[in-house]
């Protein structure tokens, strides 16, 4: 029975010893791409490649330059690149154009005028 507890005892002393635990530098460094992230804008050249790979984030259209990071020997850094991608496709996927912007403006302004329209004839059908 002692000898059970003492193996268990040491093996439980070695899987911590051998356990990993999270670097906070690799949270500082996750933190940093996704704030470098936020300055991203893809090439417009590439306009048509960067729409079809919208649902690959590890597609080289998302690829941090030394543009957009803050400290350049970050982009040997594979978490650093693998984070920047991500958010990079994040921010390009949530982007609005002026197109869309123009098409909810537009339809909002329409939708307002048959309002006050539907309103005004309301208005004359009822002093009749």
């Amino acid at each position: 029975m002692k000898a059970t507890f003492l193996t268990l005892f040491i093996l439980m002393m070695f899987g911590q010893c051998f356990s990993q635990s999270i670097n906070s530098d690799s949270l500082k460094i996750s933190t940093q791409a996704q704030k470098d992230a936020k300055k991203f804008h893809y090439d417009k050249h590439y306009k048509k490649q960067v729409k079809k790979n919208l649902d690959n984030y590890t597609s080289d259209y998302f690829k941090p330059t030394s543009l957009y990071t803050s400290d350049v020997k970050l982009l040997n850094d594979s978490i650093y690149v693998h984070n920047f991608k991500y958010y990079a496709l994040k921010k390009t996927k949530a982007r609005r154009t002026t197109g869309l912007i123009i098409i909810l403006g537009g339809s909002a302004l329409v939708i307002a005028v048959l309002v006050s329209i539907a309103a005004a004839i309301g208005g004359i059908a009822s002093n009749i």
